[in-house]
């Protein structure tokens, strides 16, 4: 799912399978916001390092084939510090988010990244500890 509090142009679902494993896709749009338009990806990717190595190419292409500003971001469930997501990645979105996000009640691992381009899409980024409550109350809307 992608959320902006700006509208969102160019919706797109990117298919990003590998074989014998869970399909997987990655989303994005371009963003207007206030300073311009973004473009926005976003994906969760397997365990497996074969499967996110595959998936993290295919992320690299689709970002080259995008101009402007970028985001790129998600669950990548890369454990190593320059696994095949940062290998894939960093060469086409220089900046890249080095917060610990895994578990929630303690991070001690960095398996929820950002990759963007130019660098300073980055400045701002931060994990909050909030995230990791639970929440306390649980609302149903009917449809």
């Amino acid at each position: 799912m992608l959320l902006s509090r700006w509208p969102m142009e160019e919706e797109a679902l990117h298919d990003l399978s590998y074989p014998g494993r869970e399909p997987r896709t990655a989303i994005s749009a371009r963003v207007r916001t206030p300073g311009g338009y973004l473009g926005v990806i976003a994906s969760h990717l397997g365990l497996r390092w074969r499967e996110r190595r595959h998936r993290a190419a295919r992320l690299a292409a689709l970002a080259r084939r995008l101009h402007g500003p970028l985001v790129v971001m998600g669950d990548f469930n890369d454990w190593s510090w320059r696994g095949p997501v940062w290998r894939a990645l960093a060469p086409v979105l220089p900046a890249v988010t080095r917060h610990r996000t895994f578990p929630a009640h303690r991070p001690l691992l960095r398996l929820d990244e950002i990759f963007c381009r130019p660098a300073p899409c980055s400045a701002r980024a931060g994990a909050t500890r909030w995230a990791a409550r639970p929440p306390t109350t649980c609302r149903w809307w009917p449809s």
